[in-house]
């Protein structure tokens, strides 16, 4: 697997062309050489739906397949919200961002307090639509309704170091999203490269390469054997070029 794949996405199951991060922050005092050696960073969506009508359970298996993590939505959820959701991720999944964009509306629309609406539309503003603003806007307001909500944390950590150019911010995020769930996987791995490649010092350096090595049992722990893969090679690369380069 290529290095150079967007880190707006998910690691597999999504086809679709991003900037890369050097593109993104070109000129706002970040080395090129981060986007170039850096495992792909993910603002991770993940689907939470938990009804048993056949287009629930069809896109329940679909989403493994594209290798999303499925989550539950609070049985509560109206019918049209849910809806809207599953419309909404098979837009996504075919790169129709406007249109996954429009069915996260008409969700929020029905029910303007629906955390994880506001998560999932951030998701697509910021990942896919370059609206950064709107992003960290829908993701400051799904944190604000549901301050437990661990995969916002991480999205507005990503956003926050990979557009905003808020490093420290963005670690401030990936933390409280590991706090609130000490086996999310893809927080220790984005956390452990903004460590080991942009913060850079010895003492950050040796955290990053912890979490990375966190990051690696749980994907496999986990069966997510790509990931795995990736951050696998992305060790090995670290430990070639630290040995190669003491005292960088």
């Amino acid at each position: 697997m290529s290095n150079k794949i967007s880190r707006w996405i998910r690691l597999i199951g999504i086809a679709t062309t991003i900037p890369l991060l050097g593109t993104i922050l070109q000129g706002r005092g970040y080395a090129n050489t981060v986007a170039e050696n850096s495992l792909a960073r993910p603002l991770l969506v993940r689907i939470a739906i938990g009804k048993t009508t056949s287009a629930v359970t069809t896109l329940i298996g679909e989403s493994h397949r594209q290798g999303h993590q499925v989550t539950t939505i609070a049985q509560n959820t109206t019918q049209p919200v849910i809806n809207y959701l599953v419309s909404a991720l098979q837009k996504y999944n075919k790169q129709d961002y406007r249109g996954a964009l429009a069915d996260y509306d008409l969700a929020i629309s029905i029910n303007p307090n629906y955390a994880k609406a506001y998560s999932y539309r951030g998701f697509v503003k910021a990942g896919q639509l370059q609206d950064y603003r709107g992003g960290l806007a829908d993701l400051n307001r799904a944190i604000q309704l549901d301050p437990k909500l661990a995969d916002a944390y991480m999205n507005r950590g990503q956003l926050k170091e990979q557009a905003l150019h808020d490093v420290r911010g963005g670690l401030a995020d990936y933390n409280l999203a590991i706090k609130l769930n000490p086996k999310f996987a893809i927080a220790y791995a984005n956390r452990g490269i903004l460590k080991h490649d942009i913060l850079r010092d010895k003492s950050n350096k040796s955290s990053g390469i912890a979490d990375l090595q966190q990051a690696v049992g749980l994907f496999q722990q986990q069966g997510d054997t790509e990931n795995y893969q990736v951050v696998v090679e992305k060790l090995k690369k670290w430990q070639q070029t630290d040995n190669n380069n003491p005292d960088l």
